[in-house]
């Protein structure tokens, strides 16, 4: 099987796997929201699920990636990066346990106390699975990973719906999260043959190190990145006030799973397969951002010009600023239907030290916008969120600049016709709304009805390249499927 081939494969899988693990999750999101619980207690838990996820960057070590990376990996670097996963995790729980509460002050909630013990205990049941997590990703296996994300989503939406009705209040939440880790684990186990044994090896560990190392500063900055606008939110702006923002956020943030990190979670094993050949991973680039901007641009636009519809529809009345705050990230997520391929790229072009620079002057600046913003509520977070993408982006066009070929000149002409599609198809949509003074359900099914039409319209004349690209991969991918089905005969 070739290379396109297993790269649309795998983007197949890795569609259903964030998919439909997001479109799972924002379904019982949205239950919650609307019948169970308030923006109080999704705010603590989210306040709480900070600390957890930054943890979860230093349980990992980037081990995963080193694995994913390197060349030739023998049985001896998987038991190691096993149990320093293991371990790691282990030391950290009872470390969370034993200064739950000083960690609840830092937090600026005491409340949060109780909520940090019982989910740290998820690190440990994570840690077991990264190896084998790793392992199929290394051989672009996303079916695996598809089934094991959905047996999670599934088993996390029993536990959180079954809380909720046995009058659970907030803990609906924290059982999701310990429900889909164990269920993940138990099907990663299930998918992979390997199985570690009980040794550990210092040399083994260095050969990994520097990769290592270097993946857990990127993945210490990222975790920075998306965690520090809901932090300060937090201890500024208080509870409630975060919970406003998981709301808004987690609707956007399907869409950039389903629509954008499907890309990029192959994008990186895909690329490294390319032998540091500098004009195939240009191309290569290239087309994955044409392909994934033709997709996610009207997804984006036309969720921004409709939000104060979105909301009241799917989450009821009384949740203040969600409305406004999804329109401004939706424009962050058409900034980073671009950006999110930087990263692999360079990383696969060997110029991980330039892909940590960028991540940290990133995080710098998102703090320093996030604490500007927050002067004007959750809003001006979320206007911070979308400066900070916008001035990053043309540091990061620099080292593609240099390393890849990519010019800014390439990048535009990769997008630029899906972009102006989208937005003529959001100005349209506008214009229909001005007309309308019907209900909600109304206004919001013309409005799909309107956008749907002048964005295919539109993008005939303006985005063909990007439209001949993806029908070129669906064919080969029924051609692929075919042949299989013949083989089988």
């Amino acid at each position: 099987m070739s290379l396109t081939q297993k790269t649309i494969r795998a983007g197949l899988w890795a569609l259903v796997q964030n998919g439909g693990r997001q479109v799972i999750s924002t379904l019982v999101f949205l239950a919650l929201a609307r019948f169970f619980l308030t923006k109080d207690e999704f705010g603590l838990v989210a306040l709480a699920t900070l600390l957890i996820t930054f943890l979860n960057v230093l349980v990992r070590q980037g081990l995963g990636t080193a694995i994913i990376q390197r060349r030739e990996v023998r049985d001896i670097h998987l038991d190691t990066a096993f149990w320093a996963n293991v371990a790691t995790a282990i030391v950290l729980t009872a470390g969370v346990v034993a200064a739950s509460d000083t960690l609840a002050h830092l937090l600026g909630d005491p409340r949060v106390s109780p909520i940090l013990e019982v989910l740290s205990i998820g690190m440990v049941i994570t840690s077991l699975s990264l190896t084998h997590e790793a392992i199929l990703s290394r051989e672009l296996q996303f079916k695996s990973l598809a089934i094991r994300t959905l047996v999670a989503s599934l088993a996390s939406a029993a536990a959180g719906i079954g809380f909720a009705l046995a009058g659970g209040g907030l803990w609906a939440l924290v059982a999701m999260q310990l429900a889909a880790a164990m269920s993940g684990l138990l099907v990663l186990w299930w998918a992979s043959h390997w199985r570690p044994r009980l040794r550990f090896s210092a040399g083994a560990f260095r050969e990994l190190l520097p990769m290592s190392a270097s993946m857990t500063g990127v993945a210490i900055v990222s975790a920075l990145n998306d965690l520090v606008d809901q932090f300060v939110i937090g201890r500024m702006l208080g509870t409630p006030s975060l919970g406003v923002y998981v709301v808004a956020q987690k609707v956007v943030k399907l869409l950039v799973t389903v629509f954008v990190q499907a890309f990029s979670s192959v994008a990186l094993p895909s690329f490294s397969r390319l032998d540091g050949d500098r004009d195939r991973i240009r191309n290569a680039f290239l087309r994955a951002t044409r392909m994934a901007t033709f997709v996610s641009f009207p997804v984006f636009l036309g969720l921004a010009v409709t939000a104060d519809l979105v909301v009241p529809l799917m989450f009821g009345d009384g949740w203040g600023e969600a409305p406004v705050v999804m329109s401004i990230l939706c424009l962050w997520a058409v900034v980073g239907s671009v950006n999110y391929f930087f990263a692999p790229v360079l990383l696969a072009a060997g110029r991980g030290n330039e892909v940590f620079m960028n991540t940290l002057l990133g995080a710098g600046l998102l703090i320093v916008f996030a604490l500007l913003g927050a002067e004007y509520g959750v809003a001006g977070v979320a206007a911070g969120v979308l400066l900070k993408s916008v001035f990053m982006m043309p540091l990061w066009l620099r080292q593609l600049r240099a390393h890849v070929g990519v010019t800014g000149a390439m990048l535009i002409g990769a997008f630029g016709g899906n972009l102006l599609a989208a937005s003529l198809m959001a100005l349209s949509t506008l214009m229909v709304r001005s007309l309308l003074t019907s209900g909600h359900v109304v206004e919001m099914s013309v409005s799909l009805l309107v956008g749907m039409a002048a964005y295919a319209i539109l993008s005939m004349k303006l985005s063909n390249a990007a439209i001949t690209e993806c029908m070129s991969l669906a064919r080969l991918a029924i051609v692929k499927r075919d042949a299989k089905a013949l083989q089988g005969d």
